[in-house]
């Protein structure tokens, strides 16, 4: 076993901070750097004679033409402090799955999602948004999707994440409401799925991403399996989107395209052309993305929320709470005002979000006088065994539905819409226009087309978290009766304490 000197040591360590300070652009925090490599400061700046590193006050930087090398490299985006390798600086994922441009990869994740909400309600085989996408299959897009909150499955389908997924759901049916309102309450069953299938939003990303201009960036960034368009696509799309014919004819099939060859695509110069294997016409996606009729889920989730007669689509009219009759028609019931009860729905919110969403009618009501099960009710949704939880999506669904059709024909208000139906101020203002002077409601049409979900609210402190994370370094960690006291660099992780000692 060779012997490694202490010189050889300091070497080492000074040429993996002089790597990293070159792809961090020439400095990066000097406390960070010399934590990361386990050097002391001294020992950098002494390094070969104090000619390669200096420090500025909490900056480590390197020194002379090193230094305007690493800037001009980072101005032009040759290097990146991203995790992992690129084949080509141009590439927009590194190997481990970490993206180089955030605005670019925003947009890919926003058609993803379109997809996967358009074509299948939130969920899609992976090779199926492969195809109609036209991304290459490689492992820096498998380990990008989960950092995204794109789930994969074990069976091979991608999902959306479910708080991303709900918000999705709720711009989909005030889109649809907002839609029938502006053809005077009614519209066509076929213009509205296709409304919905084809947002405008997403159609004009994929009028950019046909083009050979952006195919051809596509590959230089390592996402499209070739530099050039295919013409079948673009044949196939004017075929069925040519406006001003009352039936389309039927397509034939896509003779000449990408062929899979045992999972992973042919790569060469130009676009091979072959027939269509029987693993791609399995995941030939494209035929539900650009050739086909919107799929069946669409029709079946607009008969469940809208009133559909002969393909004609109104807007439904969802009865509202009726107020309680009082049991003693003698006694004057006791009137709470709306501020009142406002507080009393945010205080069994806060409640519920520290119990992580579910309590006990039993436990609310000694906490909070005035919660009783028929006020609870129309708040939340009770389980058969008296626990108190969320709207289902369904039930926030068809509320927001009557909103929005209140709003359209008669005008509403916050308060309305508290005694209506029991939706609180701070969800109102999630997804509609209000007007904090007169409390009136509107619709926002560009909110629902942004794919941007509204901010989530902070979770509840994770029980299984028993560390004590703001602790200086050098805290004095108690032990056990026979184990000695002891300061180091975990003292900020877990703090065991004697249970004997008082």
């Amino acid at each position: 076993m060779p012997i490694v000197s202490p010189q050889d040591t300091t070497a080492v360590a000074a040429q993996r901070v002089f790597r990293y300070l070159h792809r961090a652009g020439g400095s990066a925090n000097l406390h960070y750097v010399t934590g990361k490599y386990g050097c002391k400061k001294t020992t950098l700046l002494e390094f070969e004679g104090g000619t390669i590193f200096e420090a500025e006050g909490d900056l480590l930087k390197l020194k002379g033409g090193a230094l305007a090398v690493a800037a001009a490299a980072a101005a032009a985006g040759r290097v990146t402090r991203k995790v992992g390798r690129r084949k080509s600086p141009q590439h927009l994922l590194t190997k481990a799955g970490f993206a180089t441009k955030e605005d670019t990869a925003r947009y890919l994740q926003r058609r993803i999602e379109g997809l996967l909400m358009t074509a299948g309600d939130g969920v899609l085989q992976f090779k199926a948004v492969l195809r109609a996408l036209a991304l290459q299959p490689s492992h820096a897009l498998k380990r990008w999707l989960p950092k995204v909150g794109l789930r994969s499955s074990a069976n091979g389908d991608l999902w959306v994440d479910p708080y991303r997924l709900f918000s999705f759901r709720m711009y989909r049916i005030l889109e649809a409401a907002s839609f029938v309102s502006e053809q005077n309450g009614e519209v066509s069953l076929q213009d509205l799925m296709e409304h919905l299938y084809r947002p405008p939003e997403l159609l004009k990303d994929e009028e950019h991403e046909l083009t050979a201009e952006a195919r051809a960036v596509a590959f230089d960034m390592g996402l499209a399996p070739s530099p050039s368009v295919e013409e079948w696509r673009l044949e196939a799309r004017d075929r069925y989107w040519r406006k001003g014919e009352a039936s389309l004819p039927a397509l034939p099939p896509p003779r000449e395209t990408v062929e899979f060859r045992e999972g992973t695509l042919a790569l060469e110069s130009e676009m091979d052309r072959a027939e269509l294997s029987t693993e791609a016409v399995k995941f030939e996606i494209v035929l539900a993305e650009k050739q086909v009729e919107p799929p069946l889920w669409l029709e079946a989730w607009i008969r469940e929320y809208f009133v559909v007669e002969e393909d004609k689509v109104f807007l439904p009219f969802l009865e509202p709470w009726r107020k309680p009759v009082p049991r003693d028609p003698d006694l004057e019931p006791v009137e709470v005002s709306h501020v009142q009860q406002e507080a009393l729905l945010m205080n069994i919110q806060e409640e519920m979000r520290l119990r992580y969403g579910r309590v006990h009618m039993e436990a609310l009501g000694p906490m909070f006088p005035g919660a009783r099960k028929r006020w609870l009710k129309r708040f939340f949704d009770i389980t058969s065994y008296g626990d108190v939880v969320e709207k289902s999506v369904a039930r926030q669904s068809r509320e927001a539905i009557a909103v929005a059709s209140r709003i359209y024909y008669e005008g509403y208000t916050v308060t309305e819409a508290f005694y209506d139906f029991g939706i609180g101020r701070e969800w109102l203002r999630r997804y509609f226009i209000l007007n904090e002077e007169t409390g009136e409601l509107g619709l926002d049409r560009e909110r629902y087309s942004s794919w941007d979900p509204p901010p989530k609210d902070p979770e509840a402190p994770n029980p299984r978290i028993y560390s004590k994370l703001d602790a200086p370094r050098g805290y004095q960690r108690k032990g056990f009766r026979h184990r000695k006291r002891k300061y180091g660099h975990s003292a900020g992780g877990i703090i065991y304490a004697n249970p004997r000692q008082k």
